[in-house]
C-alpha cells in the first residue's frame, strides 16, 4: 500500500509539472505550517514520499514540543481538573454560597464590597485561576507552540481544520473551560481516523454540549420519557420489590438536582423544553451542509433524538464528581466521564429523521442512530470533501478533486486517512499548492514566519496578540461556523498593513518573547555565542 501511495504521489507531482524542490516546498506550505530552513532541500533529496507517509501515520516523537508544553499547566490537565482549576466567576460564587456558606443567597440584602472581598479571599485560598488572565494565554500559547514545533505537522493542520469545523468559542462562558481538552482529546487524536468516531466524540463532549445548549434540552411537556417507561418496566419485573429500587434511584437523582450547577442553571437558564441549536448545527455545519436535503422537521426530530444528552454536574470537589449511578443506570442513565445521558429528560416517542424511523421506547440509541445516519450520508461526504478541498487545495477547488474525495469518503465509510491519501495523490492538489497564491490565515502566517526564521518562542502571548490584530483572535470567533476557510476572508487594508508590521517586527526582533536568529537582525557579532536548541538568536 505504501508503494502504491508513493507511485500515485510521484505521478501526481509529475503531472503537475513540478520538480523535486517545488514539490517539497508545496507540501510544506500546505500540509505543514511552512518549511524550516533547509527542510525543503532535505525532502527534495528523495524524502518527500517518506515524509508524507510519516505525516499520515502521525506517530513521530514530539520530544521538543512536549518539553515546551510542560511549562503550560493547562496543557496537561484533564477536562475535569481544568474545570476545578479555572472555574468561571458564577461557579466560584456558587461554591462559596452553596458549599461553604460564605455569602448570603442571591437576592438577599448584602454589602457588595464585603461579598467581593470574601470571594477574592476564597478564590485565593482555593487556588482558582482566572480564565481571561491565565487560562486564555495558556490555551492560545499551546496552540501556537504546537503549530510551530510539532513534528507531526499534518496532524496539527488537520486539528486546526477540524476544530474550526466542530467549532467551540471561548466567548461562550459555559463552554470555554472545556475547550483545551476538547481540542486535545477529541479533535487531535481523531483527525486521521474515522469521521463517525470524530463526530461522536464531539457530540458527547461538554464543550459542544454547553456551546450549542444541548445540555439544557429536555423532552417537551406531556411527552413520555425513557425514565417513565423504565420505571413501569421495573414495576412489572419486580412487583413490590420495585418500590425500594425506585426509592434508591430517586435518591441518586435528587443528589444531581441538589448540585450547585443545576441550581445555577435553574436560576439563570431554567429548562423550557427542547433546544434545537445543536441539532441544527449538527446537520448544517457538521454533516449534511446547508443544502444537504434536510428540513426544519428533520431539525426538530433530531433535537428530540438528542434530548437528555447533557453534562454531569461537577459539584464543588472532585470527590463529589466521582459519585456514580449505581442504581439509576437500571433506568438507562449513562455516564462517561463528564457526559451524562438522562432518560428522565429524553423524549421516548417515535421519531422520523430523513425518512428513517426511530422506534418509540428507546433512549440514548436514538442519538447514536442519528449520528450513524448523518456520518454515512452522501450529502455529508460531498460537504466535507468540498470543505477539505477549499482548505487544502484552493478557495474554488476543481470539481474533479471534490468528486474524488467524495468517492473515497463514501467507499471507506469516512476513513479520514484514506481521504487525505487521496488528496495528496491528486495532481490538482500539487498544481494549486505550487501556485503560492493562497492567502494564509493569521495563525498560519505567523507560525510559518517563525518556522522560516527558525525563531524560538519563550512566551507566545505577544504572538497571540499579533495573530488577533491580523484578524484571527484564537478561539474567539463568535459564530459556530468557525473562521472561514477561504483565504479571501483575510484580505482587507487593515489586515494587510498589520501583516507587514508583524513581518517587520519579527525580522527586527521586536516581538516580545520571540528570539530570532542573529543573521536576520544583523547582529551576528553581538550574539555569536548564544545557542539555545538551534541556530544563533537574540532574545527580545
Amino acid at each position: 500500500m505504501r508503494e502504491d501511495f508513493g507511485r500515485k504521489v510521484e505521478g501526481a507531482v509529475q503531472t503537475a509539472g513540478l520538480d523535486a524542490q517545488a514539490a517539497a516546498e508545496a507540501a510544506l506550505n500546505r500540509v505543514a505550517f511552512g518549511p524550516r530552513p533547509g527542510e525543503a532541500e532535505r525532502l527534495a533529496s528523495g524524502g518527500l514520499v517518506n515524509w508524507l507517509e510519516s505525516q499520515l501515520d502521525a506517530d513521530l516523537p514530539e520530544t521538543m514540543l512536549e518539553t515546551r508544553l510542560a511549562d503550560i499547566p493547562a496543557a496537561h490537565l484533564g477536562a475535569i481538573e481544568t474545570m476545578y482549576r479555572y472555574p468561571d466567576l458564577g461557579k466560584i460564587y456558587a461554591h462559596a454560597r452553596h458549599a461553604y456558606d460564605l455569602i448570603p443567597p442571591r437576592g438577599s440584602p448584602q454589602d457588595s464590597d464585603w461579598v467581593k472581598r470574601k470571594i477574592d479571599k476564597f478564590r485565593l485560598e482555593q487556588g482558582y485561576q482566572n480564565q481571561d488572565e491565565v487560562l486564555y494565554p495558556e490555551l492560545t500559547g499551546q496552540k501556537i507552540l504546537r503549530a510551530v514545533l510539532a513534528s507531526n505537522q499534518l496532524r496539527e493542520i488537520l486539528t486546526d481544520f477540524w476544530f474550526n469545523h466542530f467549532y467551540v468559542s471561548f466567548t461562550k462562558y459555559s463552554a470555554r473551560v472545556w475547550i483545551l481538552a476538547y481540542e486535545r482529546d477529541v479533535i487531535r487524536p481523531n483527525v486521521l481516523g474515522s469521521f463517525r468516531t470524530l463526530l461522536g466524540a464531539t457530540a458527547h463532549h461538554p464543550a459542544m454540549l454547553f456551546y450549542l445548549d444541548n445540555n439544557q434540552s429536555v423532552a417537551g411537556a406531556g411527552v413520555p420519557t425513557t425514565y417513565q417507561i423504565e420505571i413501569v418496566r421495573l414495576r412489572e419485573q419486580h412487583g413490590e420489590a420495585a418500590t425500594g429500587i425506585i426509592a434508591a434511584i430517586e435518591s441518586e437523582l435528587q443528589a444531581i438536582e441538589d448540585d450547585e450547577q443545576i441550581i445555577l442553571d435553574k436560576e439563570f437558564r431554567p429548562r423550557a423544553g427542547i433546544n434545537e441549536n445543536y441539532a441544527r448545527e449538527l446537520m448544517e455545519l457538521h454533516t449534511l451542509g446547508v443544502n444537504g436535503g434536510y428540513t426544519q422537521i428533520d431539525v426538530s426530530e433530531v433535537a428530540r433524538a438528542l434530548t437528555g444528552w447533557t453534562v454531569h454536574p461537577l459539584g464543588c470537589t472532585s470527590e463529589w464528581f466521582k459519585r456514580g449511578f449505581d442504581v439509576a443506570r437500571r433506568t438507562k442513565f449513562y455516564r462517561n466521564d463528564a457526559f451524562l445521558f438522562r432518560p428522565d429528560w429524553h423524549d421516548a416517542a417515535e421519531k422520523q429523521v430523513l425518512g428513517h424511523t426511530l422506534p418509540a421506547g428507546r433512549g440514548m440509541e436514538d442519538g447514536e442512530d442519528v449520528l450513524d445516519l448523518l456520518a454515512g450520508h452522501s450529502s455529508t461526504a460531498r460537504f466535507l470533501a468540498r470543505k477539505l478541498a477549499e482548505r487544502l487545495v484552493d478557495d474554488q477547488p476543481p470539481e474533479e478533486a471534490v468528486g474524488a474525495l467524495t468517492d473515497v469518503f463514501l467507499e471507506s465509510y469516512g476513513d479520514l486517512r484514506q481521504v487525505m491519501k487521496t488528496l495528496l495523490s491528486l495532481p490538482e492538489f500539487w498544481i494549486a499548492a505550487a501556485n503560492k497564491t493562497r492567502i494564509k490565515s493569521p495563525l498560519f502566517y505567523a507560525a510559518s514566519a517563525v518556522r522560516a526564521m527558525d525563531a524560538r518562542i519563550e512566551d507566545a502571548k505577544s504572538l497571540a496578540e499579533w495573530i488577533a490584530r491580523m484578524g484571527q483572535p484564537l478561539y474567539g470567533y463568535k459564530a459556530p461556523t468557525g473562521f472561514p476557510d477561504r483565504g479571501v476572508f483575510w484580505i482587507n487594508a487593515g489586515a494587510m498593513l498589520n501583516r507587514m508590521s508583524f513581518a517587520v517586527s519579527l525580522a527586527n526582533n521586536k516581538i516580545a518573547g520571540v528570539g530570532t536568529p542573529a543573521h536576520f537582525s544583523g547582529a551576528e557579532g553581538r550574539n555569536a555565542g548564544i545557542r539555545i536548541g538551534g541556530p544563533n538568536f537574540q532574545q527580545h
